[in-house]
């Protein structure tokens, strides 16, 4: 299954943060963006408890640098 997760962090922990999700073989893509969140991530995961465990340990490991997260499950889509 395929996720987005939305981060706000921290001013300032955005390259900490993004360090942070580059060590974890779920989150496949990950960039600082403009805007109302800093950071969006491609998250791939087996069962929806998988992801909520991969958000809570993310916000636990970076609990004073993430302020928010908004996770949103891809229910249908194409890629090229």
């Amino acid at each position: 299954m395929l996720a987005y997760v939305l981060f706000k962090v921290e001013l300032g922990a955005e390259e900490e943060v993004l360090k942070v999700l580059e060590d974890i073989p779920q989150v496949k893509e990950a960039y600082i963006i403009y805007g109302t969140y800093d950071i969006a991530a491609k998250v791939e995961f087996e069962k929806v408890l998988d992801l909520g465990d991969l958000v809570l340990s993310l916000r636990r490991k970076c609990k004073e640098k993430i302020k928010d997260t908004v996770t949103m499950i891809v229910a249908k889509g194409f890629s090229r």
